[in-house]
Protein backbone atom coordinates (compact mmCIF):
# COMPACT_ATOMS: atom_id res chain seq x y z
CA UNK A 1 0.00 0.00 0.00
CA UNK A 2 2.58 2.35 0.81
CA UNK A 3 4.56 1.98 -2.82
CA UNK A 4 0.94 3.38 -4.82
CA UNK A 5 -0.13 7.14 -4.30
CA UNK A 6 2.68 8.86 -5.62
CA UNK A 7 1.39 10.40 -8.12
CA UNK A 8 -1.26 12.28 -5.52
CA UNK A 9 0.15 15.59 -4.14
CA UNK A 10 -0.01 14.52 -0.46
CA UNK A 11 2.81 12.08 -1.13
CA UNK A 12 6.28 13.15 -1.81
CA UNK A 13 8.53 11.15 0.91
CA UNK A 14 9.01 7.77 1.19
CA UNK A 15 11.08 6.29 4.15
CA UNK A 16 12.79 3.13 4.51
CA UNK A 17 13.84 1.61 7.35
CA UNK A 18 13.95 -2.12 6.10
CA UNK A 19 16.49 -3.52 3.25
CA UNK A 20 15.17 -4.33 0.05
CA UNK A 21 16.68 -5.96 -2.82
CA UNK A 22 16.15 -6.52 -6.63
CA UNK A 23 13.04 -5.85 -8.34
CA UNK A 24 11.09 -4.66 -4.26
CA UNK A 25 13.95 -2.26 -4.46
CA UNK A 26 13.73 -0.98 -7.73
CA UNK A 27 10.05 -0.21 -7.88
CA UNK A 28 10.01 1.43 -4.17
CA UNK A 29 12.62 4.39 -5.76
CA UNK A 30 11.13 4.47 -8.83
CA UNK A 31 7.61 5.23 -7.19
CA UNK A 32 8.62 8.58 -5.88
CA UNK A 33 9.90 10.36 -9.28
CA UNK A 34 6.29 10.24 -10.27
CA UNK A 35 4.80 14.22 -10.25
CA UNK A 36 1.60 15.92 -10.15
CA UNK A 37 1.36 19.33 -11.58
CA UNK A 38 4.23 21.88 -11.26
CA UNK A 39 3.80 21.96 -7.34
CA UNK A 40 5.37 18.95 -7.28
CA UNK A 41 8.03 17.74 -9.57
CA UNK A 42 10.10 15.44 -7.73
CA UNK A 43 10.01 13.28 -4.47
CA UNK A 44 12.52 12.38 -1.54
CA UNK A 45 13.48 9.05 -0.18
CA UNK A 46 14.54 9.33 3.55
CA UNK A 47 17.13 5.96 4.05
CA UNK A 48 17.43 4.61 7.27
CA UNK A 49 19.26 1.46 6.33
CA UNK A 50 21.64 2.29 3.52
CA UNK A 51 20.32 1.49 0.03
CA UNK A 52 23.16 2.48 -2.36
CA UNK A 53 24.94 -1.10 -2.67
CA UNK A 54 21.80 -3.00 -2.71
CA UNK A 55 20.66 -0.34 -5.56
CA UNK A 56 23.66 -0.65 -7.32
CA UNK A 57 23.57 -4.46 -7.62
CA UNK A 58 19.97 -4.29 -8.40
CA UNK A 59 20.79 -2.04 -11.60
CA UNK A 60 23.83 -4.53 -12.66
CA UNK A 61 21.51 -6.27 -15.00
CA UNK A 62 21.09 -3.38 -17.05
CA UNK A 63 23.59 -1.80 -19.76
CA UNK A 64 25.38 0.58 -18.42
CA UNK A 65 24.49 3.55 -21.24
CA UNK A 66 20.79 2.74 -19.57
CA UNK A 67 21.56 3.78 -16.27
CA UNK A 68 23.88 6.50 -16.65
CA UNK A 69 23.48 9.32 -13.96
CA UNK A 70 21.12 6.96 -11.88
CA UNK A 71 22.67 7.61 -8.74
CA UNK A 72 24.87 11.24 -8.02
CA UNK A 73 26.68 12.19 -4.53
CA UNK A 74 25.08 16.17 -4.17
CA UNK A 75 28.65 17.05 -2.79
CA UNK A 76 29.93 16.13 -6.39
CA UNK A 77 28.20 19.88 -7.42
CA UNK A 78 29.82 21.84 -4.57
CA UNK A 79 33.08 22.15 -6.99
CA UNK A 80 31.37 22.80 -10.16
CA UNK A 81 29.27 25.56 -8.14
CA UNK A 82 32.61 27.42 -7.54
CA UNK A 83 33.70 26.41 -10.72
CA UNK A 84 30.53 28.20 -12.00
CA UNK A 85 30.82 30.92 -9.50
CA UNK A 86 33.96 32.25 -10.76
CA UNK A 87 32.62 32.35 -14.32
CA UNK A 88 30.02 34.80 -12.95
CA UNK A 89 32.63 36.85 -10.95
CA UNK A 90 34.37 37.06 -14.20
CA UNK A 91 32.21 39.06 -15.95
CA UNK A 92 32.55 42.11 -12.84
CA UNK A 93 36.24 41.42 -12.16
CA UNK A 94 37.28 45.26 -13.60
CA UNK A 95 34.57 46.77 -12.03
CA UNK A 96 36.36 48.39 -8.43
CA UNK A 97 34.29 46.65 -5.47
CA UNK A 98 34.60 50.51 -3.28
CA UNK A 99 31.00 51.49 -4.04
CA UNK A 100 28.46 50.71 -1.89
CA UNK A 101 26.29 47.75 -3.24
CA UNK A 102 23.57 49.88 -5.14
CA UNK A 103 26.11 51.71 -6.71
CA UNK A 104 28.26 48.42 -7.83
CA UNK A 105 25.30 47.32 -8.88
CA UNK A 106 24.31 50.06 -11.06
CA UNK A 107 27.78 50.09 -11.97
CA UNK A 108 27.81 45.90 -13.47
CA UNK A 109 24.83 46.96 -15.35
CA UNK A 110 25.49 50.03 -16.82
CA UNK A 111 29.64 49.10 -17.64
CA UNK A 112 29.54 45.38 -18.04
CA UNK A 113 26.25 44.60 -19.25
CA UNK A 114 25.89 47.49 -21.65
CA UNK A 115 25.74 44.98 -24.94
CA UNK A 116 23.29 42.48 -25.50
CA UNK A 117 25.21 40.21 -26.45
CA UNK A 118 27.33 40.63 -22.66
CA UNK A 119 23.61 40.00 -20.98
CA UNK A 120 22.90 36.87 -22.61
CA UNK A 121 26.35 35.14 -21.93
CA UNK A 122 25.87 36.38 -18.67
CA UNK A 123 22.29 35.14 -18.01
CA UNK A 124 23.18 31.81 -19.03
CA UNK A 125 26.44 31.91 -17.04
CA UNK A 126 24.54 32.65 -14.14
CA UNK A 127 21.79 29.92 -14.63
CA UNK A 128 24.57 27.37 -14.55
CA UNK A 129 25.82 28.68 -11.36
CA UNK A 130 21.84 28.59 -9.62
CA UNK A 131 20.90 25.34 -11.05
CA UNK A 132 23.94 23.55 -9.10
CA UNK A 133 23.38 25.57 -5.97
CA UNK A 134 19.93 24.83 -6.14
CA UNK A 135 20.73 21.21 -6.36
CA UNK A 136 22.71 21.61 -3.37
CA UNK A 137 20.68 23.59 -1.11
CA UNK A 138 19.81 22.76 1.85
CA UNK A 139 23.07 20.90 2.58
CA UNK A 140 25.05 23.34 4.48
CA UNK A 141 27.75 23.45 1.97
CA UNK A 142 25.62 25.85 -0.12
CA UNK A 143 26.08 28.52 2.37
CA UNK A 144 29.53 29.34 1.16
CA UNK A 145 27.47 30.60 -1.99
CA UNK A 146 24.93 32.66 -0.09
CA UNK A 147 26.74 35.89 -0.76
CA UNK A 148 27.42 35.11 -4.26
CA UNK A 149 24.01 34.22 -4.76
CA UNK A 150 22.84 36.99 -3.10
CA UNK A 151 25.04 39.69 -5.02
CA UNK A 152 24.62 38.42 -8.41
CA UNK A 153 21.01 37.91 -7.55
CA UNK A 154 20.87 41.72 -7.10
CA UNK A 155 22.28 42.52 -10.58
CA UNK A 156 20.53 40.18 -12.21
CA UNK A 157 17.18 41.79 -11.08
CA UNK A 158 18.41 45.27 -11.83
CA UNK A 159 19.90 44.14 -15.11
CA UNK A 160 16.01 43.25 -15.90
CA UNK A 161 14.85 46.39 -15.21
CA UNK A 162 16.86 48.20 -16.12
CA UNK A 163 16.99 46.95 -19.81
CA UNK A 164 13.57 45.55 -19.86
CA UNK A 165 14.26 41.52 -20.41
CA UNK A 166 11.40 40.37 -22.35
CA UNK A 167 12.39 36.82 -21.74
CA UNK A 168 11.26 34.73 -18.19
CA UNK A 169 13.85 34.89 -15.47
CA UNK A 170 16.07 31.78 -14.86
CA UNK A 171 14.85 32.03 -11.33
CA UNK A 172 11.79 30.61 -12.43
CA UNK A 173 14.20 27.07 -13.25
CA UNK A 174 15.54 27.18 -9.77
CA UNK A 175 12.88 27.44 -7.11
CA UNK A 176 15.28 27.09 -3.53
CA UNK A 177 17.90 29.54 -5.10
CA UNK A 178 14.69 31.94 -6.14
CA UNK A 179 13.37 31.54 -2.49
CA UNK A 180 16.65 33.34 -0.84
CA UNK A 181 17.06 35.54 -3.88
CA UNK A 182 14.03 37.20 -3.40
CA UNK A 183 14.14 37.39 0.67
CA UNK A 184 17.43 39.17 0.06
CA UNK A 185 16.14 41.48 -2.48
CA UNK A 186 12.82 42.55 -0.23
CA UNK A 187 14.99 42.88 3.12
CA UNK A 188 16.63 45.26 1.48
CA UNK A 189 14.07 47.32 0.07
CA UNK A 190 14.29 46.13 -3.85
CA UNK A 191 10.72 44.99 -5.39
CA UNK A 192 10.75 42.25 -7.26
CA UNK A 193 8.34 42.48 -10.34
CA UNK A 194 7.17 39.16 -11.83
CA UNK A 195 5.88 41.44 -14.99
CA UNK A 196 7.42 43.94 -16.72
CA UNK A 197 7.28 47.59 -15.51
CA UNK A 198 4.90 49.80 -17.65
CA UNK A 199 6.95 52.78 -17.41
CA UNK A 200 3.58 54.69 -16.30
CA UNK A 201 3.28 52.83 -13.10
CA UNK A 202 4.43 54.09 -9.54
CA UNK A 203 6.11 51.20 -9.63
CA UNK A 204 8.58 52.68 -11.70
CA UNK A 205 9.11 55.71 -10.27
CA UNK A 206 10.48 53.81 -7.30
CA UNK A 207 12.55 51.97 -9.33
CA UNK A 208 13.63 55.15 -10.60
CA UNK A 209 13.87 57.35 -7.78
CA UNK A 210 16.15 54.47 -6.23
CA UNK A 211 18.96 54.75 -8.76
CA UNK A 212 22.00 57.09 -7.05
CA UNK A 213 23.48 58.74 -10.16
CA UNK A 214 21.95 60.64 -13.28
CA UNK A 215 23.73 58.24 -15.46
CA UNK A 216 21.52 55.24 -14.01
CA UNK A 217 18.26 57.43 -14.01
CA UNK A 218 18.90 58.11 -17.49
CA UNK A 219 19.73 54.82 -18.71
CA UNK A 220 16.42 53.35 -16.96
CA UNK A 221 14.44 55.70 -18.85
CA UNK A 222 16.10 55.64 -22.51
CA UNK A 223 15.53 51.72 -22.05
CA UNK A 224 12.38 51.55 -20.64
CA UNK A 225 11.10 54.41 -23.22
CA UNK A 226 13.01 52.67 -26.21
CA UNK A 227 10.81 49.41 -25.44
CA UNK A 228 7.72 50.52 -25.04
CA UNK A 229 8.29 52.61 -28.01
CA UNK A 230 8.70 49.14 -29.71
CA UNK A 231 5.77 47.79 -28.03
CA UNK A 232 3.49 50.31 -28.89
CA UNK A 233 4.67 50.85 -32.73
CA UNK A 234 2.02 49.13 -34.86
CA UNK A 235 -0.83 51.24 -32.75
CA UNK A 236 0.21 54.22 -34.13
CA UNK A 237 3.34 53.82 -36.48
CA UNK A 238 3.95 57.65 -37.90
CA UNK A 239 3.63 59.48 -34.19
CA UNK A 240 6.05 56.44 -32.54
CA UNK A 241 8.46 56.50 -35.33
CA UNK A 242 9.03 59.96 -35.10
CA UNK A 243 9.41 59.34 -31.29
CA UNK A 244 11.98 56.40 -31.97
CA UNK A 245 14.22 58.99 -34.29
CA UNK A 246 14.28 61.43 -31.85
CA UNK A 247 14.95 59.10 -29.23
CA UNK A 248 18.06 57.75 -31.54
CA UNK A 249 19.22 60.91 -32.40
CA UNK A 250 19.16 62.31 -28.40
CA UNK A 251 21.00 58.69 -27.26
CA UNK A 252 23.87 59.66 -30.07
CA UNK A 253 24.21 63.24 -29.09
CA UNK A 254 24.63 62.02 -25.18
CA UNK A 255 27.33 59.37 -26.58
CA UNK A 256 29.64 61.92 -28.86
CA UNK A 257 28.84 64.26 -25.54
CA UNK A 258 26.83 66.71 -27.50
CA UNK A 259 24.97 67.47 -24.83
CA UNK A 260 25.53 66.76 -20.78
CA UNK A 261 23.93 64.04 -19.04
CA UNK A 262 21.83 66.24 -16.93
CA UNK A 263 20.38 67.69 -20.27
CA UNK A 264 19.93 64.28 -22.02
CA UNK A 265 17.71 62.93 -18.80
CA UNK A 266 15.42 66.29 -19.36
CA UNK A 267 14.77 64.89 -22.68
CA UNK A 268 14.14 62.04 -21.90
CA UNK A 269 11.42 63.24 -19.93
CA UNK A 270 10.06 65.10 -22.12
CA UNK A 271 10.13 61.66 -24.58
CA UNK A 272 8.48 59.85 -21.43
CA UNK A 273 5.89 62.09 -21.53
CA UNK A 274 4.99 62.10 -24.99
CA UNK A 275 4.63 58.45 -24.91
CA UNK A 276 1.34 59.07 -23.76
CA UNK A 277 -0.28 59.20 -27.09
CA UNK A 278 -4.20 59.34 -25.44
CA UNK A 279 -2.85 63.29 -24.14
CA UNK A 280 -1.33 63.68 -27.34
CA UNK A 281 -4.89 62.53 -29.18
CA UNK A 282 -7.49 64.64 -26.57
CA UNK A 283 -5.55 68.01 -28.10
CA UNK A 284 -6.78 67.24 -31.67
CA UNK A 285 -10.05 66.42 -30.00
CA UNK A 286 -9.68 62.67 -31.01
CA UNK A 287 -9.55 59.13 -29.95
CA UNK A 288 -6.00 57.30 -29.35
CA UNK A 289 -7.48 55.05 -32.96
CA UNK A 290 -8.74 58.47 -35.01
CA UNK A 291 -5.21 59.96 -33.96
CA UNK A 292 -3.46 57.03 -35.61
CA UNK A 293 -5.33 57.13 -38.70
CA UNK A 294 -4.80 60.73 -38.47
CA UNK A 295 -1.07 60.68 -38.70
CA UNK A 296 -1.02 58.33 -41.14
CA UNK A 297 -3.39 60.04 -43.41
CA UNK A 298 -1.32 63.01 -42.88
CA UNK A 299 1.96 61.57 -43.44
CA UNK A 300 0.79 60.72 -46.82
CA UNK A 301 -0.82 63.46 -47.81
CA UNK A 302 2.90 65.38 -46.97
CA UNK A 303 4.86 62.79 -49.42
CA UNK A 304 2.34 63.10 -51.82
CA UNK A 305 2.56 66.48 -51.56
CA UNK A 306 6.07 66.44 -51.90
CA UNK A 307 6.59 64.97 -54.53
CA UNK A 308 9.33 63.05 -55.92
CA UNK A 309 11.63 66.27 -55.42
CA UNK A 310 10.59 65.81 -51.62
CA UNK A 311 10.24 69.67 -51.17
CA UNK A 312 9.62 71.08 -48.19
CA UNK A 313 5.76 71.07 -47.62
CA UNK A 314 3.96 73.50 -44.88
CA UNK A 315 0.62 72.57 -44.15
CA UNK A 316 -1.95 75.68 -43.63
CA UNK A 317 -4.53 75.37 -40.66
CA UNK A 318 -7.40 74.27 -43.67
CA UNK A 319 -4.87 71.76 -44.71
CA UNK A 320 -5.18 70.18 -40.85
CA UNK A 321 -8.32 70.83 -40.85
CA UNK A 322 -9.26 69.01 -44.16
CA UNK A 323 -7.11 66.09 -43.56
CA UNK A 324 -8.43 65.85 -39.60
CA UNK A 325 -12.03 65.79 -40.59
CA UNK A 326 -10.92 62.70 -43.95
CA UNK A 327 -9.29 60.97 -40.93
CA UNK A 328 -12.40 60.78 -38.62
CA UNK A 329 -14.84 60.07 -41.19
CA UNK A 330 -12.28 57.50 -42.52
CA UNK A 331 -12.13 55.86 -38.82
CA UNK A 332 -16.25 56.17 -38.66
CA UNK A 333 -16.45 54.04 -41.39
CA UNK A 334 -13.72 51.59 -40.87
CA UNK A 335 -15.01 50.54 -37.44
CA UNK A 336 -18.80 50.71 -38.99
CA UNK A 337 -17.18 48.29 -41.58
CA UNK A 338 -15.37 45.78 -38.91
CA UNK A 339 -17.76 43.14 -38.48
CA UNK A 340 -17.15 39.71 -36.64
CA UNK A 341 -13.68 38.14 -38.20
CA UNK A 342 -13.29 40.82 -40.64
CA UNK A 343 -9.49 40.03 -40.91
CA UNK A 344 -10.41 36.45 -42.15
CA UNK A 345 -12.62 37.95 -45.05
CA UNK A 346 -11.16 38.72 -48.20
CA UNK A 347 -14.44 40.61 -49.25
CA UNK A 348 -14.64 42.51 -46.46
CA UNK A 349 -11.62 43.85 -46.88
CA UNK A 350 -12.07 44.67 -50.12
CA UNK A 351 -14.70 46.98 -49.40
CA UNK A 352 -12.91 48.48 -46.78
CA UNK A 353 -10.22 49.42 -49.28
CA UNK A 354 -13.03 51.30 -51.26
CA UNK A 355 -13.79 53.39 -48.49
CA UNK A 356 -10.36 54.33 -47.73
CA UNK A 357 -9.57 55.25 -51.48
CA UNK A 358 -13.00 57.23 -51.61
CA UNK A 359 -11.73 59.27 -49.02
CA UNK A 360 -8.39 59.93 -50.04
CA UNK A 361 -9.72 60.69 -53.25
CA UNK A 362 -11.56 63.85 -51.34
CA UNK A 363 -8.10 65.03 -50.57
CA UNK A 364 -6.75 65.12 -54.00
CA UNK A 365 -4.77 61.47 -54.32
CA UNK A 366 -4.08 60.28 -57.57
CA UNK A 367 -5.26 56.79 -58.12
CA UNK A 368 -1.46 55.11 -58.01
CA UNK A 369 -1.00 56.92 -54.20
CA UNK A 370 -4.59 56.45 -52.91
CA UNK A 371 -3.98 52.37 -53.88
CA UNK A 372 -0.56 52.44 -52.01
CA UNK A 373 -1.69 54.19 -48.73
CA UNK A 374 -4.96 52.63 -48.67
CA UNK A 375 -3.11 49.63 -47.79
CA UNK A 376 -1.43 51.17 -44.76
CA UNK A 377 -4.40 52.11 -44.03
CA UNK A 378 -5.80 48.68 -44.02
CA UNK A 379 -2.99 47.17 -41.68
CA UNK A 380 -3.68 50.06 -39.72
CA UNK A 381 -6.89 48.88 -39.24
CA UNK A 382 -6.37 45.29 -38.12
CA UNK A 383 -4.28 46.76 -35.55
CA UNK A 384 -6.72 49.15 -33.69
CA UNK A 385 -10.25 47.47 -34.44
Amino acid sequence: MLLTGFDAPIEQVMYLDKPLREHNLMQAVARVNRPYTENKTHGLIIDYCGISKQLKEALDIFNEGDIAGYLEHLMDDVPKAEQAANKVRRFFKDVPTTYDSVEYADRCVLDVLKAEDTRIRFERAFKEFLVLVNNIIPNPEANRFRQDIYLYGRIYNAMRNNYGTPTPSVLEAVPKAKALIHKYLESNGIKVFHEPVSIYSSEFDDILNKKTSLKAKASLIQHKVKTTISNLLNTNPVYYTSLREKLEKLIAEHEQGIISTITFLTELDIIRNELDVDVVARKHGMSREEFAVFQMVRAAYIRFQAGAEKAAIHLTSEDEKKLSCTSLSLFLALNGLSVIDWRQKPEQQKIMLKKIKRELYKIDFDIETAERESHNILNLARNLL
